[in-house]
């Protein structure tokens, strides 16, 4: 018998699964990634880069290799037959093409590098695997990658003498797969001294040259025999087998971590995969997980195999808490949440809606003065709209703070590391992304002292009162703004640059309004964004001089990019300072400039501070109004209007953004805002699902009248895959939206996200 049928199918699932939804023009699998949904295309593939870095391929090959892949996923969308997998193959094929046997040494170096993980320290599931290996039984071990051998050649240490006979599955030849052969086996064995007889192995040679391995044309002895794979394509391609089969792994890809429900990248599995099981018929990744192999272990340890025959909705009857919280690391018991009471009775095992009325039961006991409620729009547009939202009084003591991160953080593991508390938690504003530097620094190709390498702060303005060093960066166009008095409740406004300060090595530089995105000469100019050429280039292309004759002070963010005599890019994402050089030389008569005007800044210290900032606990911008003092921009004649007054129209700004924002297309969103009558709110739209279609900015603001009333401000935030609304109660996080799936997560999981607003509801509210 074959340990797989001839329906086999290498890799997940077809692409097919995802049409309709914004995945199908992402790819994202081990090392290429490619989205062709932005304004920005992107295609990366990270082993072309280190070969042409390293100097192994030049650059008419690396260029005409990234120009072929480029066109390649162009027609992402119509690859709707194959699977993750077969794309890599495709994409393997080309590398060979254009950088042959030669470069195939430098990728095998990996498997003389490679090492052992360790100890399991994720799903274990080593009891079974110890309870079915038999003498008479054989064992088949297939390593899918050469980091993998150190593992597969430990593993194969510990059980040799548990098995009949022991086979290892390898391909014929070297290629590009990463995948070892026979001879790289008998190599590691060889040169690590291991104690192990290469004759007592007998290997079995996968001829075919795809990545992966063809398991249909694989044959077993017994139909008892057991498979054990080393690696993440084991993992998502270990599905419908004819033998019981074991994957030791972590979870590195999007697909693999929604198959363990694992976010943390160092951890070791060892899963059990049930001869015929297939998990994907409830990880589709575009709608939420419904059982994932973390939740199956747990109810594998109350019932045993039985947790492999029942049907979800039966395992959802008697474990009704191991799905409560599917993307908890443990089983969660909280009080009014998510107790099981004997009198409640279950008509329909639908976990999504016992969640929400259990957790709105729980904040509705706990605290006066929170409204949390869902709302699905039925039948008012083509699609469906589900809606979440919180609303609160806006008093004085309202305890609303932002965390803003430097690089991307897991909303779940944030609020495990935070005080015990009750939380309402979202997503919050735009940060810089890697695709925005790449395309900051293509527009700098020759002016290398003014390209970034850092990504993943906040867009646009930010003030922080901090005891001991407030911390404040330019605001860069007129975007709509949120902050926190000091002695009051929560303001929106519109934050545009006015009169302010820097000091710079202890000494100051001081504007006035009148001072910004002139046109003259004078002592002190500031040139922000908004003040961009009026011509016909495109916004990717797009680049303004300013500064000539100067010395100019490039500022993004909390830093300073460089200072040089003589002109310089104006930013996207911040600001120039500019002074004659007669006001430099009288401030900084001893500063020295290389040969092409710039000066070494290693040692610069450098404090931002504008009018009224301290009027704050803190202040954000570059947000979006679609409400603003009660007026709605509810058509496009309005919101354009409202767009180019904002600057969300300038070329600097769309070379900030990902995506077209200014488009009128439906998508998850999440806004916040105040009330006629003073309550702060914040509200999700779920989207790109079958339940929930997303929202438009029109009806984004219908939306939110039919639930609020009189809005005085509503301001769009970041939406799309990270939009979400979160309670948090004993560190343990609560959805209470339908994630949408992102280029990095599936459908139903929080995404790493760079900032995220908090309510404490502890601090703002007296209990009940």
């Amino acid at each position: 018998m074959y340990i797989a049928d001839k329906n086999f199918i290498k890799g997940c699932f077809r692409r097919e699964r995802y049409i309709v939804y914004q995945k199908i023009k992402q790819y994202q699998y081990i090392d290429v990634t490619a989205d062709i949904i932005t304004q920005n295309k992107y295609i990366k593939d990270e082993l072309a880069e280190k070969l042409y870095k390293k100097g192994i391929i030049g650059d008419l090959q690396y260029h005409e290799y990234m120009d072929e892949l480029e066109d390649f996923f162009m027609f992402l969308s119509d690859m709707n037959e194959k699977t993750d997998a077969m794309i890599y193959d495709q994409v393997i094929k080309k590398r060979y093409r254009y950088f042959g046997q030669d470069c195939i040494d430098y990728v095998k170096e990996a498997i003389s590098n490679s090492y052992s993980y360790g100890e399991i320290n994720g799903i274990d599931q080593s009891d079974i695997l110890n309870r079915l290996q038999e003498k008479n039984k054989n064992v088949y071990l297939v390593a899918d990658n050469y980091a993998y051998v150190a593992q597969l050649i430990t593993f194969l240490n510990k059980i040799k003498d548990n098995f009949k006979k022991v086979y290892v599955i390898t391909k014929e030849k070297d290629n590009f797969t990463f995948i070892p052969t026979k001879e790289d086996i008998v190599q590691y064995i060889r040169e690590t001294d291991q104690d192990i007889n290469i004759g007592d192995i007998t290997f079995v040679i996968d001829e075919d040259c795809d990545y992966g391995f063809d398991l249909s044309k694989l044959e077993v002895d017994n139909p008892d025999d057991i498979l054990i794979g080393f690696g993440e394509w084991c993992l998502e391609s270990f599905k419908e087998l004819n033998i019981d089969s074991f994957v030791c792994c972590r979870s590195e890809k999007l697909v693999t971590r929604a198959l363990t429900n694992a976010l943390r990248e160092d951890e070791l599995h060892f899963i059990y995969i049930h001869k015929g099981y297939n998990i994907f018929n409830y990880v589709s990744m575009v709608e939420k997980t419904e059982l994932n192999y973390k939740m199956l272990s747990w109810i594998y340890d109350c019932i045993g195999m039985e947790a492999y025959e029942k049907d979800i909705n039966t395992l959802f009857e008697e474990f009704p808490n191991v799905f409560f919280n599917s993307n908890s690391h443990e089983i969660i018991e909280l009080q009014d949440i998510n107790k099981v009471k004997e009198d409640e009775q279950y008509d329909v095992y639908n976990k999504e809606e016992i969640r929400q009325q259990k957790i709105k039961k729980h904040i509705g006991n706990n605290f006066k003065g929170v409204h949390l409620n869902d709302y699905l729009f039925k039948d008012r547009w083509s699609n469906d709209v589900k809606v979440d939202y919180i609303e609160i009084d806006n008093k004085k003591d309202i305890n609303v703070r932002i965390n803003t991160f430097t690089s991307a953080v897991d909303p779940r593991g944030f609020f495990k590391r935070q005080k015990e508390g009750n939380y309402i938690a979202s997503n919050f504003l735009f940060f810089i992304t890697p695709k925005t530097i790449e395309l900051y620094n293509r527009l700098r190709d020759s002016r290398e002292k003014e390209r970034i390498n850092k990504y993943g702060w906040h867009i646009d303005y930010k003030y922080e009162n901090n005891q001991l060093k407030p911390v404040e960066t330019f605001p860069l166009y007129n975007k709509a703004a949120i902050g926190k008095k000091k002695n009051g409740g929560i303001e929106f406004f519109r934050k545009q640059l006015s009169a302010g300060k820097i000091i710079l090595n202890g000494t100051e530089i001081q504007w006035d309004d009148e001072d910004i995105n002139v046109n003259d000469e004078r002592d002190v100019i500031i040139y922000t964004p908004m003040g961009e050429d009026k011509n016909e280039v495109d916004y990717n292309s797009y680049t303004k001089i300013v500064g000539e004759n100067r010395v100019n002070i490039i500022c993004v963010d909390d830093f300073v990019v460089t200072i040089r005599k003589g002109d310089v890019v104006l930013p996207s994402i911040g600001v120039v300072v500019s002074l004659s050089q007669e006001k430099w030389e009288k401030l900084f008569n001893e500063a020295l400039f290389d040969k092409d005007g710039y000066m070494d800044i290693k040692d610069i210290s450098y404090q931002l501070y504008l009018k009224n900032s301290d009027e704050y606990e803190w202040c954000y911008g570059g947000g979006m109004f679609l409400i603003y003092e009660g007026k709605a921009f509810d058509d496009w004649t309005k919101l354009e209007k409202e767009f180019y007054q904002e600057g969300w129209l300038t070329r600097l700004s769309m070379q900030t953004q990902e995506s077209e924002i200014h488009k009128i297309e439906k998508h998850p969103r999440t806004v916040i805002g105040v009330t006629g009558d003073n309550k702060f709110f914040i509200m999700v739209c779920s989207g790109r699902s079958k339940k929930s279609a997303g929202a438009n900015y029109y009806e984004l603001i219908e939306i939110a009248k039919d639930i609020f009333g009189d809005i005085k401000y509503l301001m769009n935030i970041d939406g799309g895959g990270s939009s979400f609304l979160a309670y948090i109660t004993q560190n343990e996080l609560f959805e209470l939206n339908d994630i949408a799936q992102s280029n990095n997560t599936c459908a139903g999981v929080i995404r790493p996200v760079n900032s995220i607003m908090t309510i404490d509801l502890n601090a703002t509210l007296q209990p009940s």
